[in-house]
């Protein structure tokens, strides 16, 4: 970690080799970099204006579930709005602002996740998660049913839950995102439940949903 974060620091005044050095390291030799790697990566590359390079990095940074911290964010605009690259500011801004309300979300997230994970699926876990007063949308659904893959029951639960207690109508996003969790062996009865109630609601499987699930099933050889 050390040594990466010095060789960057080398490499400032010539900020194309700090990039491919840093893709190298990850891509090829396979290290696992920091929230202050990427920071620093993303400052050297801001202040010589390799803006295609920098929002490689800060696509990385999100895949890899790093956030840009205020600091760095302060630093990298006021860089923008001394070189006059209006363009730049508002397209950083309006991505920070975006990685705010995303980590926001994922806590929340997680909040859920930990509540149907931590106990069986009864009255208590019902009022923990109306007292949460959760903010449901598309995106959330599919979120936490996605970081409950590995329990399909539950996922199911609370994919109920969401038209029970909180009043969400569910629509094909929804759908496909509980489909894909119940395309495995051990819950094929649920999925084609699911998949006949999606189809009473007048939605279908998306194509993204069906390759995904038909590869799972002919792996192990249920088509």
């Amino acid at each position: 970690h050390g040594t990466v974060i010095y060789v960057l620091k080398r490499l400032d005044k010539d900020p194309f080799k700090a990039f491919k050095f840093f893709i190298w390291v990850v891509d090829k030799i396979g290290f696992e970099p920091s929230s202050a790697m990427y920071s620093l990566l993303l400052q050297i590359l801001a202040s010589n204006k390799l803006m295609k390079e920098f929002w490689i990095v800060v696509t990385k940074m999100k895949e890899h579930g790093f956030f840009i911290d205020g600091d760095t964010y302060k630093t990298i605009l006021l860089g923008f709005k001394s070189l006059k690259m209006s363009n730049e500011v508002a397209a950083f801004t309006h991505f920070y602002n975006g990685m705010i309300q995303d980590n926001a979300v994922d806590s929340v997230v997680k909040e859920v996740v930990d509540v149907v994970l931590g106990s069986e699926w009864g009255d208590e876990v019902e009022k923990r998660l109306l007292d949460m007063k959760v903010s449901v949308s598309d995106n959330f659904v599919v979120r936490v049913l996605k970081e409950l893959r590995q329990s399909p029951s539950k996922a199911v639960r609370v994919f109920k839950w969401f038209t029970e207690g909180c009043g969400w109508k569910h629509n094909e996003v929804t759908y496909n995102a509980i489909v894909r969790v119940l395309g495995r062996y051990d819950s094929v009865n649920e999925f084609w439940d699911m998949v006949q109630e999606m189809k009473s609601e007048g939605y279908d499987i998306d194509i993204d949903t069906y390759v995904k699930i038909s590869r799972r099933f002919q792996k192990i050889k249920m088509f």
